[in-house]
C-alpha cells in the first residue's frame, strides 16, 4: 500500500558540542496518565507492562496503560521492589530482609537476609547485597534450594569496602558493583566501580575516583549488554559514567561522562542501542533528556519535566517517570517533538512509497557512512563510502514510528530525524 508523502516533523543538526533545542509542546501533550498518588517511593516495571510500586511501606500493582491501582500486595513495610525477568517472582525488601513472593498469588516462597537484591536472568538466582546499604559482602542465592555463595570485596590496603549498589547484565554472565573504600588511618573515602565474572566471581576495576566523590547510586546494563552505566553522587549532586562493553569480555571503553554539574539523578537505556534517557532535579530545576551516547546528540530536552527515577516500559513503548509526580509518557510523541532554533542543517529528508530521499544542500564527493536507526537503537540500514553529489535514495519499508538518519562525513556526524505516519 502506497504511503502518502510524510514530511519530516523534526529536522535536527546536532554536533557533539553544539545542541540547541527548544520546547515545542506542553507536558500535557506527552502524558498518557498520571498516577492516583504522588508519594510513590520506588517502583519496577513488570514484563506484562504493569508496575509494582511501594508507598509508605505498602506495595501495590498499577495498570501500565491507565495508571489505576489494580491490587494491593499484603506485605508489611515494603521499601524496595524488584521483579524477575519472567515476571513470576517479586522481591519486596525492608529493614535488611527480603521476601520472595509469587506474582500471581502473593504467596511468600522465601525470606532472606539482605536489603538490596537483583534477579539473574535465569530467574533462579539472586544477587544479594549484604544486610544493609553499606555492606562489604555479596551473595548469589539460589531461590529453589536456599543455598548461597558468599564473597566479599578485598581491600587493596588497610581499609574496608562498603558496597552501595549492584546491577546484573541482561545475559547474567557479568554483574557490577559500586563501592567505596574507607582507609583506617586517614579516614579517606575512595570510590570504586567493578565488573564481575559471575562464574569465577572475579572482579575487574572499571573506575575509581578520589574521596571527593560520593557513592554509586544506580547501575544499569542495556538490553544485549552493549552498554553499562552508573550514577555517582558528589556533594549531594549526581554525575554519571557510561561504557561500551566488548561482547564476552571484560573489556570496557568509557564513551560518555557527566560530571556533577549535569546532576544525573536517574537514567534508563531504550532498547539494545546507545540511546539513553536521563533525568535530573536540583531545587526547582528539573530536566529530561534523550541522548545518543556515541555522538552526544540530544534528541529531546525539556526543562518542565519532573526529574526523578525513570524506567522504560518496553511492553507499551513508554517512559515511567517518578519525581514531583508519577507519570507515564508517550515515547513516540516525545521523540517526534518539533525543534526550534536549531543549527543550520546540511540535508533534508522525505519518506514516500517506502523510499527515503536524503537531499544534500551542498555537493559532497563522498559520504563515509549512512545509517538508518530506529528509536530503540536498532540499525535498519547501513552503507559505507558512498560516491554521490547531492542526493541519496534508499528503498526501505518502515512501520509507523520515529527514525534517525546519520551521515558520517570526514569524521563528523550529522543527524536528522523523521516520522513515518500511522
Amino acid at each position: 500500500m502506497k504511503r502518502a508523502l510524510f514530511l519530516i516533523v523534526t529536522t535536527v543538526l546536532l554536533s557533539f558540542f553544539q545542541t540547541r533545542l527548544a520546547k515545542a509542546q506542553s507536558i500535557e501533550d506527552f502524558i498518557i496518565w498520571e498516577a492516583d498518588s504522588n508519594r510513590i517511593e520506588q517502583f519496577c516495571v513488570h514484563p506484562n507492562g504493569n508496575i509494582i510500586a511501594s508507598q509508605s511501606g505498602i506495595a501495590y500493582e498499577i495498570d501500565g496503560q491507565t495508571g489505576k491501582i489494580l491490587r494491593f500486595i499484603p506485605q508489611p513495610l515494603v521499601g524496595y521492589v524488584e521483579i524477575s525477568n519472567d515476571g513470576r517472582l517479586i522481591a519486596l525488601s525492608s529493614g535488611g530482609l527480603t521476601n520472595i513472593i509469587e506474582y500471581e498469588t502473593f504467596v511468600v516462597l522465601r525470606q532472606i537476609t539482605g536489603g538490596t537484591v537483583k534477579f539473574f536472568p535465569d530467574n533462579e538466582k539472586l544477587l544479594v547485597l549484604g544486610t544493609g546499604v553499606l555492606d562489604s559482602s555479596l551473595a548469589i542465592y539460589n531461590i529453589e534450594t536456599g543455598e548461597s555463595r558468599y564473597f566479599s570485596m578485598k581491600s587493596p590496603g588497610s581499609g574496608d569496602f562498603f558496597i552501595s549498589s549492584i546491577g546484573i547484565s541482561s545475559n547474567g554472565s557479568h554483574f557490577a558493583s559500586g563501592s567505596w573504600l574507607r582507609k583506617y588511618q586517614s579516614n579517606e573515602h575512595i570510590q570504586y566501580f567493578h565488573l564481575w565474572d559471575t562464574e569465577t566471581l572475579t572482579p575487574k576495576l572499571i573506575s575509581t575516583d578520589d574521596q571527593q566523590e560520593g557513592p554509586t547510586k544506580e547501575i544499569n546494563f542495556s538490553a544485549g549488554d552493549k552498554y553499562l552505566g552508573f550514577t555517582r553522587e558528589v556533594g549531594g549532586i549526581r554525575g554519571a559514567k557510561f561504557y561500551s562493553i566488548e561482547p564476552g569480555t571484560f573489556k570496557t571503553t568509557l564513551i560518555k561522562e557527566f560530571n556533577s554539574k549535569d546532576n544525573i539523578k536517574s537514567f534508563c537505556f531504550i532498547g539494545e542501542g546507545n540511546t539513553v534517557v536521563t533525568t535530573y532535579q536540583i531545587g526547582n530545576t528539573r530536566s529530561t533528556k534523550v541522548i545518543d551516547l556515541l555522538t552526544g546528540q540530544i534528541f529531546f530536552d525539556d526543562i518542565d519535566f519532573y526529574g526523578g527515577t525513570i524506567r522504560y516500559n518496553k511492553n507499551y513503548n513508554t517512559l515511567i517517570l517518578l519525581g514531583k509526580s508519577f507519570v507515564c509518557l508517550d515515547l513516540d510523541r516525545l521523540l517526534a517533538t518539533s525543534v526550534e532554533d536549531q543549527e543550520p542543517n546540511i540535508f533534508d529528508l522525505t519518506y514516500q512509497e517506502n523510499q527515503i530521499t536524503i537531499q544534500l544542500k551542498e555537493n559532497i564527493p563522498i559520504i563515509n557512512e549512512v545509517s538508518i536507526i530506529d528509536m530503540l537503537g536498532n540499525v535498519l540500514y547501513q552503507s559505507n563510502n558512498l560516491l554521490i553529489r547531492d542526493k541519496i535514495q534508499i528503498e526501505l519499508p518502515l512501520p509507523a514510528g520515529v527514525y534517525i538518519v546519520k551521515l558520517k562525513i570526514s569524521g563528523h556526524h550529522y543527524t536528522n530525524k523523521f516520522v513515518v505516519g500511522r
